[in-house]
């Protein structure tokens, strides 16, 4: 009954709220934790916790837990996170918290996951609580709780936090734990989730040489806005790559419908100049040489052809950046078709995930080869390999053989099950940065390749 009364004087008090909106949001300070039971179970553990705002490192109306950790399974079958400290509200404040992590499990037995919270009220403890269920492989974890009624007057109390992970009997393995976002406010709204990282920027860097050996890059802008982009075709400014493209071309199509072409950055096809246009984008080309369009297309499908003019060969870049990132519309399902050699004459494809301040995106990359065959692709790659980096080169992932790797499942969930046995496929859910995903043929076999990115969200 005293749960009850305490709600009760609660939201009889929320009237009040009406005649006033709050100015500032309440503090915490945390006295105790990151703590982790039983530590034994934690490895790699990079878990942290700090406030933020009002002001930074001292207290604040936020308490951010983020890092990771390798779990596995304690004889006691529970390994926890807890955190804990001291707030003080202010009227009108809401208490809650909004949470996203990945967990990567390979542990033989059944997994549950509990996000708790727990404020005294009162003098009264008041929960709010979510559990589910952990499924096996890569998977993403997202929600928000909160008290069901925000503080009518000033208030102060505890708090306290706990992450648990329950493991069934006789469970064994590992599970790899990355928290993305997990935030208690204490302020007048809610603590939300930022949407998924949209890319901003693809590219592809390429062995260009002739015929059906060029760099082909197909994309799509889904949404219902049109999309402002820039595609840049780059050779010679291109450093440490060996021989460069000395001199690209540039061609955009959507279908069999030629949309632009263009040779020389500063200038269009009719001889008029577009250079204030596209260094008004602050990413222009640095070589006269090399090649842009700068055009606002509706959402659908298009292609861009990078060549060398007049028969030319060498290493070239193909680039794609978004520069309507507000627009109701997204850059998604990207794709390049090339000449995969070796050496540095691999294919390499990138995507910037942004903006920053937004959550992770779930992807899924492929390197595509042998099943090019039935659409009448000649020399196809008969057998790629693919790798995910993250900007400053860590392996995110790897994979030869798609149904050989861990997310099978969830890759043929999405409908992205590649047409042969040998081609490859990750999932990955990447936080906001560059990527970098690297085809090269297994036992340095050479062949026409496609590299793709898909954007789950």
């Amino acid at each position: 009954m005293k749960k009850l009364k305490v709600y009760s004087f609660i939201a009889a008090g929320t009237a009040l709220l009406a005649f006033a909106t709050p100015a500032f949001a309440g503090t915490f300070i945390v006295t105790s934790g990151p703590t982790f039971t039983p530590n034994a179970a934690f490895t790699d553990n990079t878990i942290k916790v700090e406030t933020l705002h009002n002001p930074p490192g001292v207290n604040g109306d936020l308490v951010r837990i983020s890092g990771g950790a390798t779990i596995a399974p304690p004889a006691s079958n529970s390994a926890a996170v807890d955190i804990a400290g001291s707030y003080s509200a202010n009227a009108g404040d809401l208490l809650s918290a909004a949470y996203s992590f990945t967990i990567d499990s390979n542990v033989s037995g059944p997994v549950t996951y509990t996000v708790r919270a727990s404020a005294t009220v009162l003098g009264s403890p008041q929960n709010f609580t979510k559990t589910d269920n952990v499924l096996s492989g890569l998977h993403q974890y997202k929600g928000a709780i909160q008290l069901p009624v925000s503080f009518p007057f000033p208030a102060s109390g505890t708090f306290s936090a706990t992450f648990s992970l329950d493991f069934g009997s006789g469970s064994a393995g590992t599970l790899n734990l990355r928290i993305q976002q997990a935030d208690i406010q204490l302020a007048p709204t809610a603590a939300t989730i930022p949407p998924a990282a949209r890319a901003l920027n693809i590219s592809t860097r390429l062995a260009i040489a002739t015929g059906d050996n060029v760099l082909i890059g197909g994309f799509i802008i889904t949404g219902s806005d049109p999309k402002k982009v820039l595609i840049r075709g780059r050779g010679p400014s291109l450093n440490g790559v060996g021989v460069t493209l000395p001199d690209p071309t540039l061609e955009l199509h959507q279908g069999s419908t030629t949309v632009s072409t263009n040779d020389n950055w500063k200038t269009k096809p009719d001889g008029s100049s577009q250079q204030a246009d596209i260094e008004a984008t602050t990413i222009p080309p640095t070589n006269d040489l090399e090649s842009a369009i700068l055009a606002t297309l509706d959402p659908g499908t298009y292609t861009a052809i990078l060549a060398g003019k007049d028969g030319g060969t060498g290493v070239g870049l193909i680039e794609v950046y978004d520069l309507a990132q507000t627009a109701n519309s997204q850059l998604a399902n990207i794709s390049t078709r090339g000449f995969v050699q070796t050496g540095d004459n691999i294919m390499i494809g990138g995507f910037i995930l942004g903006p920053n301040n937004n959550g992770a995106a779930s992807v899924v990359v492929r390197a595509i080869g042998p099943s090019l065959a039935s659409a009448g692709v000649a020399n196809s790659l008969q057998d790629p390999t693919l790798e995910l980096h993250s900007e400053d080169g860590t392996l995110i992932a790897s994979n030869d053989n798609w149904k050989d790797g861990p997310d099978k499942q969830t890759i043929m969930d999405n409908g992205l099950a590649p047409a042969n046995d040998k081609e490859s496929a990750l999932f990955a859910i990447p936080a906001p940065g560059n990527y970098t995903a690297v085809v090269r043929g297994v036992n340095n076999v050479t062949g026409v390749g496609v590299v793709e990115a898909y954007n789950l969200q």
